[in-house]
């Protein structure tokens, strides 16, 4: 099978894996594999010009980091990190700050459930469209301690988002649903499936890991 043949055979199957999730949502939490390949170029690509991509270290990151989140998304200018929300930072070849994931984990089910909520996501204006919004999305489950990972059976990521940001996530690999639509899947493993009701950013996105 030649390439072409290959790259057809991979379209259809995706476009077969959206129809048959219309009816049954669960199924697009899976990324598809061309979001996981674009996540590695791209973080091969930061890499390779000097980014480091990990867990806050020190106050100075840590300071630097809410910085960048009260100044770059609306409403945020007052924004402080929760007891349980971890910081992923992207750092550039002089590491400073150049973008970072704020997310709050919830364990249910004795530890068998794992949620990630991505509370939000900024990048330096400066650094936009280099893709490192996209890599740190998809490296968000390292904020979780590896055997807290291994006890777990089923991790999902997720966060809300505005319209206008629909696409971004769709090729960061995540499942976008429409304006104030419940989640497929119970919140947090309580008993019931959550309608977004948030103005600013009313479109769920989620996906497993």
């Amino acid at each position: 099978m030649g390439k072409k043949d290959r790259e057809r055979k991979q379209r259809q199957q995706e476009a077969k894996a959206r129809t048959s999730s219309a009816a049954n949502p669960s199924l697009t939490l899976v990324p598809s594999p061309t979001a996981q390949s674009r996540h590695v170029r791209l973080a091969r690509q930061l890499t390779s010009t000097g980014f480091t991509f990990r867990q806050v270290k020190s106050a100075s990151e840590r300071a630097a980091a809410i910085f960048l989140i009260q100044n770059s998304i609306p409403e945020s200018g007052s924004y402080q990190p929760g007891p349980k929300v971890a910081l992923l930072v992207a750092l550039d070849l002089t590491q400073a700050v150049a973008g970072v994931a704020a997310c709050e984990l919830t364990i249910w089910n004795g530890g068998s459930g794992l949620q990630l909520t991505v509370e939000h996501l900024a990048v330096d204006a400066n650094r936009q469209g280099q893709g490192i919004g996209t890599v740190l999305l998809g490296m968000v489950d390292q904020l979780i301690p590896d055997n807290t990972k291994r006890a777990a059976s089923k991790l999902v990521v997720l966060g809300g988002c505005a319209v206008s940001a629909r696409s971004f996530y769709q090729k960061a690999g995540f499942r976008v649903l429409p304006e104030h639509a419940k989640l497929p899947f119970p919140f947090g493993g309580g008993g019931g499936n959550v309608v977004n009701t948030n103005t600013q950013y009313p479109c769920w996105f989620a996906k497993t890991v």
